[in-house]
């Protein structure tokens, strides 16, 4: 029969296997909570292009403490909420990438960008070790209102049913559109 003292011991050995086990922490030093509109013509919609993301690893164990100096951090698009946004974090459109820390431990993700549509685009950074971080980027909405038909209108008051009569104009028509297409109903 195990007594108290037996499962607190095993208990604590326990706790400091898995607190030794988490040899290493990553925190978000930049980047975090952007919100931005696509813009531009090089796809259809535009891009939407971020500041870059920059990560902090640190060692937390006997072994290595303070700044973690060339390990492997990897950069990884949409996980953690369902999104439409095609994300890309390098030039060759994929949505994984390694970053080797710099000597300050920290690793940087210059180039992420995002295409297809409006929305959430999480980011999650994770490296061996230590638990990951998540940066939380948005997507925002671009629309355009362009005239149709009623602008420069002229109307000559007529009537007598307001002092000095009424100007009655041809209707005003808008179109809006995102990112290029229309948007029905807006």
């Amino acid at each position: 029969a195990l007594t108290l003292g037996v499962w607190i011991t095993a208990l604590t050995a326990g706790l400091a296997a898995a607190a030794e086990a988490q040899q290493a922490s990553l925190s978000i030093v930049s980047g975090n909570n952007q919100t931005v509109p696509r813009t531009g013509s090089a796809v259809p919609g535009g891009v939407a292009a971020f500041a870059p993301l920059t990560v902090e690893a640190r060692g937390n164990g006997a072994d290595a403490r303070g700044p973690l100096v060339g390990v492997p951090v990897i950069f990884t698009c949409g996980t953690g909420a369902p999104t439409k946004v095609r994300c890309q974090l390098d030039g060759s459109g994929a949505s994984t990438v390694t970053v080797r820390t710099d000597a300050a431990g920290r690793a940087t993700l210059p180039n992420a960008r995002a295409t297809d549509a409006a929305g959430p685009m999480p980011v999650t950074v994770s490296m061996r070790g230590a638990p990951s971080v998540t940066f939380t980027l948005t997507v925002s909405v671009t629309r355009a209102v362009t005239i149709v038909a009623g602008d420069h209108q002229e109307a000559k008051r007529t009537g007598a049913g307001a002092a000095g009569g009424v100007a009655v104009f041809d209707p005003l028509v808008v179109q809006v559109t995102e990112g290029g297409a229309l948007v029905p109903g807006a």
